[in-house]
């Protein structure tokens, strides 16, 4: 059988010993214990439950911060000594921690991309975590930046004209400086313009018009679109005839009187700051636009 060695007596005994060493130890441990507490120290006993271990390579890492780290020690005090497994609900170990559930949560995510953690998912039940002993950890996956409105609207709007015109738009200075004008105005919300912009490409009434962002934010555009929404009765029918054709899904539903009126103010306001270059160019749209709109009105 194998051996066991004794630290206090530095001396090694058969197995069969152990129990006998065991106590041996004991006494001695409190001994030392017992001599210790007259200075105010008493050494790392083991035995009471009260420690866990941590392996190096989590403490030093670069890639865990400190929250992770907190967490990491939560999951090693609930792990058992053989298998190094813990499965504690995630309200617990926020409880105990003094953290809240997300921030535990984003913790775990940490641990588990840096391979500290291995996670078991349990639908119904508690996931359980296994620590794993790492030589070294991966670096955690960025968060993926979330796209401004801005650029979340030029991809529908190069989306949505390949779909219905057949061709990639190009964005030049113009388009950027028109699409920012309008958003900053806080006018229309990003769904609104996208309903618009829909109806400008895949309407027939504005085929002729360049699909351009600058073209479509233009006074003249914008004109006739509200025109087309005020006085058209199928105005909607196709608009929403429209999503389902191109886009496959249907918008929000919304006050249509507060859309009118939100259009009405952008228009004014793009016709007063209208750049003299282009109000030729914007006059011809938007005296187009009103002769092509009355006829809805008659």
């Amino acid at each position: 059988m194998g051996s066991v060695q004794i630290t206090s007596c530095h001396q090694v005994v058969p197995s069969y010993h152990s129990f006998s060493c065991g106590i041996i130890f004991a006494k001695a441990l409190e001994q030392e214990n017992s001599q210790k507490n007259q200075k105010g120290i008493v050494i790392r006993d083991r035995r009471t439950g009260g420690w866990f271990w941590s392996h190096k390579t989590i403490l030093y890492s670069k890639h865990i911060d400190e929250k992770s780290f907190k967490v990491y020690c939560g999951l090693a005090a609930h792990a058992g000594n053989e298998d190094q497994k813990a499965w504690p609900g995630m309200e617990t170990l926020a409880d105990k921690l003094n953290m809240s559930k997300n921030s535990v949560l984003r913790a775990v995510k940490t641990l588990e991309e840096t391979g500290a953690v291995q996670v078991v998912r349990r639908p119904g039940y508690s996931n359980i975590y296994e620590l794993v002993n790492v030589d070294h950890l991966k670096a955690p996956s960025k968060p993926k930046k979330a796209q401004s409105v801005h650029h979340q609207f030029v991809q529908y709007f190069h989306d949505t004209t390949l779909s219905t015109r057949g061709i990639k738009p190009q964005f030049g200075a113009k388009d950027t400086a028109r699409l920012k004008a309008v958003l900053k105005s806080d006018l229309l919300t990003r769904e609104q313009l996208e309903q618009l912009a829909l109806f400008f490409l895949a309407d027939p009434s504005f085929k002729k018009f360049t699909p351009s962002l600058s073209t479509f934010l233009s006074a003249g555009i914008l004109t006739g679109l509200r025109n087309r929404m005020k006085n058209d009765e199928e105005f909607w029918k196709r608009l929403y005839s429209y999503a389902d054709q191109h886009l496959g899904r249907s918008f929000p539903a919304q006050p249509r009187s507060k859309f009118s009126a939100a259009l009405d103010a952008l228009t004014e306001k793009f016709a007063i700051k209208q750049d003299p270059a282009e109000r030729s160019e914007e006059q011809v749209e938007r005296a187009q636009e009103e002769r092509r709109s009355k006829q809805y009105t008659t």
